[in-house]
């Protein structure tokens, strides 16, 4: 090893895994993490080197009890009788192969930061060496849109918000391990990589799902269409957040960029099956507090429709009135009468 790279090893001062502990040395991070940027291409990246696995290797961030108990609740378990749901879809058999190691190809991107605009993370289609296609999602640090806030912030939570937010998603597939599959994408693991700068990461391996349509489509499509998605795509959305509820997960990312709807197979239909999404990018979740968590989840269903999907306020509501009704579902997501008005009152505006 070269001086140049044990001296950048020590200044990692344990880092993707860890943060410095000091502000002197989270300091030389954030020095080695700017030094990278500079030179960082996500766009071009052609493959990977699986290393060592880290799943579950660290406790989630502060405020996240990896061993909390399930709370007793009416609806048990998560994929509860409220929903006829569809069958899971089959797990990749190379997702229980050892892969530590393996040489994972990309194949295309599909999130990554430019110099104008930052993520979180990038994203990419790929294959495993088995040829099993993957979608793998890289923490990279040097290009999270959040860097510069830590030049002047130094309380843990930013920093592990920022910079270990593979922390947060571990525990969330590992705590909704049941809904992978069907709400959640199938999880092959968390891994160490090092990325052709030297600059090193984490990096989450799991199922590739090829989204069937997305807002632009439900924008172009006739009023029958439309008619047809919205109710759907609304049973879904409600039938997805309880499941994480059910599971103490409240989740405050919906929005269509983590929103995907699957093909259905033969092997995951089933008569009179709802529609569920699955849902990505889980670095907002968080375990549940109060029953209040429940109303703001499903009040962002007909907002989002609204705002995002541009389905027409009147038909998201007399929708949205009928599903809720019919189905007697305000009692799971702790909605009162009043508080469904209200609910509805926005979208009047």
């Amino acid at each position: 090893m070269s001086s140049t790279s044990a001296h950048k090893n020590d200044a990692l001062h344990g880092y993707p895994l860890d943060l410095p502990s000091t502000w002197k040395a989270r300091k030389q991070l954030l020095s080695l993490l700017e030094e990278w940027s500079n030179t960082a291409s996500p766009a071009t990246l052609h493959s990977l080197r699986l290393e060592r696995r880290v799943d579950g290797l660290r406790e989630p961030p502060v405020g996240i009890d990896a061993n909390a108990p399930w709370t007793e609740k009416e609806c048990t378990p998560p994929l509860c009788s409220h929903f006829h749901w569809p069958g899971h879809r089959p797990r990749p058999i190379a997702f229980d192969m050892p892969l530590e190691g393996a040489i994972v190809t990309i194949q295309g991107v599909l999130q990554n930061s430019t110099a104008a605009e930052k993520m979180t993370s990038q994203v990419y289609s790929a294959t495993l060496p088995s040829s099993t296609p993957v979608a793998i999602k890289v923490y990279q640090g040097s290009m999270n849109k959040g860097l510069d806030e830590l030049e002047y912030d130094d309380e843990d939570s930013t920093w592990e918000n920022i910079l270990l937010e593979y922390r947060i998603e571990d525990w969330a597939y590992s705590r909704m391990k049941c809904l992978q599959g069907l709400v959640l994408p199938h999880v092959c693991g968390f891994f160490q990589v090092s990325l052709p700068s030297g600059e090193p990461a984490i990096a989450l391996v799991m199922e590739l799902i090829h989204n069937t349509f997305d807002a632009e489509y439900v924008k172009q499509g006739s009023n029958e269409v439309q008619e047809e998605v919205l109710g759907q795509m609304m049973l879904g959305l409600i039938a997805a957040q309880h499941a994480m509820l059910n599971c103490d997960v409240k989740w405050q990312d919906l929005a269509p960029r983590n929103v995907l709807w699957p093909l259905l197979s033969s092997s995951t239909t089933r008569e009179n099956a709802i529609t569920v999404p699955v849902l990505i990018d889980l670095g907002s979740a968080r375990p549940l507090g109060s029953d209040e968590d429940k109303f703001y989840m499903l009040g962002r269903i007909p907002n989002v429709l609204r705002r995002d999907y541009t389905f027409a306020a009147n038909k998201i509501n007399t929708t949205f009135r009928e599903l809720i009704t019919r189905r007697r579902l305000a009692p799971i997501f702790n909605m009162t009468r009043d508080g469904f008005e209200e609910e509805m009152s926005r979208l009047a505006v």
